[in-house]
């Protein structure tokens, strides 16, 4: 692949129209952008300069996509109008992402309880874990 090709086809495809105008026109547009850094990341030796142009890049469209979208609302309030399907996609669609972000995987359990248990489950807690497998409780 040729220096820029993947971009170059995705400015294009979004200069002849082929993401449209819609919600889901917007998505498959991130979502392209997003596999090119993705893909620069992934097949790139992490501490090289292309995954760092990559994760930079990665990082500024995603400053860029989110100012359309806050735009979009600004412009959509600005002007009254009740918001299309279009508009509330990508403020969903933005909130959701930002709430993803913030989550980290795990393979841990939260025990829940009210506070006057608290004492009988930490008991059981220190009788049945292997605490050589655990961290803190």
């Amino acid at each position: 692949v040729g220096e820029g090709e993947w971009l170059g086809r995705i400015v294009r495809k979004a200069e002849a129209g082929g993401y449209g105008g819609s919600a889901s026109g917007f998505r498959s547009l991130r979502s392209d952008v997003f596999r090119v850094f993705d893909n620069g990341l992934k097949w790139n030796a992490a501490d090289g300069l292309v995954a760092a142009v990559c994760a930079r890049c990665k990082a500024e469209a995603e400053a860029v996509m989110d100012a359309y979208v806050k735009a979009t609302v600004k412009e959509a309030r600005r002007k009254r109008h009740a918001w299309n399907s279009r508009t509330a996609a990508l403020v969903k669609e933005a909130d959701d992402r930002r709430r993803r972000e913030g989550l980290k995987e795990s393979a841990t359990t939260l025990v829940v309880v009210p506070a006057q248990l608290v004492g009988h489950w930490r008991e059981q807690v220190g009788r049945h874990v292997d605490f050589g497998y655990v961290g803190r409780v």
